[in-house]
Order: structure tokens, then C-alpha cells, then sequence
């Protein structure tokens, strides 16, 4: 099951004297707020954010990224603070706050990371200096793959490692949309792991199942004739077919002989 939407943060606990290991959602602002917190949590209030969708909450971490030039955000006034991160926006995000340096490589160790992406320099110069752990990655980086939740550990050094996990695993669920012939199931539910609450798919989307024709309207030498059939699971979908005065209105007709 794959998450949809976020819903809900789980406030992050700051690092003791910027060491130890600390878990939070694989989110813009998660993993924006574990750096700041890395960095000290130095004051940002003199900051004017030009973003429109930060809380109060989330202002500080944010603030502080854009005026270090961590992050620049989405759009002139959108940063997305709770939008699923890529691994290759987690690299870039590093690669920001260390310095944006220059790897010593200049080919890609990974198939799926070649010279003309952005974020070729984040990945070469983060991964060659083992602050991203690719212990699973082999060949291919997946940058493009978003991120459940990132573990981020920091040793006597103050440099930090990031881990990052595609799956949330997700605890309880609670229906809050049943499927409908259209729409699929859709569950809230908490990872056990990050403590990040969103919204996941359940059961497929049920589709139509549709009783038999029925005539409407017959057709005259004018006039085309209008036939119907009603959805069991919904009486308010309803499909239409229309044939003419002497059969279908096509060849390429259903076995009905109507055209809809």
C-alpha cells in the first residue's frame, strides 16, 4: 500500500549535543528540520520566508534553509513542507548544507544517475563521502524513488549518515472512504516506524455492474432510440446506448446492437 497523502507531522526531537541517531518521515521538511538541528537550531526570526504554506511549527527549520540556501523550495511562494521526498532531493538537500563541493569523480558509479541530472554532483560528492549509506543500491541509485522515512546518525565528528527506507509500515487502519465502482478504498493509518499518519489505498475501486438493458425511448424514421442499464452499486450511474429506426447506428456495435 502506498501512501497518498500526508496528513499529519510527528514533531522531531532535537539532537543531544548533535549526536546519536534520530528517526523522522522521509518529508521535505523532515529530513530540512533534521539538518537544522544539526546545525544548532540557530535563531531565524529576522528571516522574511516568502512561502505561503509553512506553519508556525515548521517556520524555524524552513527559515533557516532558505537563508543558507539549503533549499530554495518548490515555486516563488510554495516550499511543500510535507510533500514525499526523492532520494535525489535528499542528496541535493546534503549536498546544500555541506557546501555544495565538488565530487572527486567525474562518471557515475550508478546507471540511473547520468551527467545532465541535477542532482548528479549531490549524489557523486554525498554517496563518495559516505553520507548516504548505498549498502542496497548496487548499480542504481533510484533517485527518482520517494522516501518512507529517513534514519540520520551523526557520530563524535558531527558529519552525519542518512538511511533511507522506501516503505512505511503501517499500523491500524481506519476506513475513511469505503470503495465505490470509481473510487478505491482509502485508509488512514500511523507508521509504526516514523510516526508519520497519512492516507493509504485499500481495496481496488469496485467497478460498474451494470443490470440489463432497458428501452427508454424507441426509435422512429427521425428519431434515434435511447436504451439504458443501471449500476447495482449505484443507482445514479447509469449508461446510455442509442440505435436508429432500422438497427444500429454503427458496424462496430456491442452484441446488444447499440451504440453508447
Amino acid at each position: 500500500l502506498a501512501a497518498i497523502m500526508v496528513l499529519t507531522l510527528v514533531p522531531f526531537s532535537a539532537f543531544a549535543d548533535r549526536q546519536g541517531t534520530v528517526l523522522v518521515p522521509g518529508t521535505r521538511y523532515g529530513i530540512i528540520n533534521l539538518l537544522y538541528q544539526l546545525s544548532g537550531s540557530p535563531a531565524t526570526e529576522d528571516v522574511l520566508l516568502p512561502f505561503t504554506d509553512v506553519t508556525a511549527e515548521q517556520a524555524p527549520a524552513v527559515r533557516w534553509a532558505w537563508k543558507n540556501h539549503v533549499s530554495t523550495g518548490t515555486s516563488d511562494t510554495t516550499f511543500r513542507p510535507d510533500e514525499a521526498v526523492s532520494r535525489a532531493t535528499v542528496a541535493g538537500f546534503l549536498w546544500s548544507y555541506y557546501g555544495r563541493q565538488a565530487p572527486s569523480r567525474t562518471s557515475s558509479p550508478y546507471l540511473d544517475v547520468l551527467p545532465d541530472a541535477w542532482y548528479f554532483n549531490a549524489v557523486l560528492w554525498t554517496t563518495e563521502n559516505g553520507l548516504i549509506d548505498v549498502s542496497d543500491c548496487g548499480q542504481y541509485f533510484r533517485p527518482d524513488e520517494q522516501v518512507a522515512h529517513i534514519v540520520g546518525q551523526v557520530g563524535a565528528s558531527g558529519k552525519i549518515q542518512i538511511k533511507m527506507t522506501a516503505e512505511h509500515t503501517w499500523g491500524t487502519r481506519t476506513v475513511v472512504q469505503p470503495a465505490s465502482c470509481e473510487e478505491p478504498e482509502l485508509l488512514q493509518a500511523t507508521c509504526t516506524v516514523c510516526g508519520l499518519t497519512g492516507t493509504i489505498e485499500g481495496k481496488a475501486a469496485l467497478g460498474h455492474d451494470y443490470g440489463e438493458w432497458m428501452l427508454v425511448e424507441d426509435a422512429t424514421p427521425t428519431e434515434y432510440g435511447v436504451a439504458a442499464r443501471v449500476c447495482s452499486r449505484d443507482a445514479s450511474h447509469v449508461e446510455y446506448a442509442y440505435f436508429d429506426y432500422e438497427g444500429p447506428m454503427f458496424d462496430d456495435v456491442d452484441p446488444y446492437g447499440f451504440y453508447y
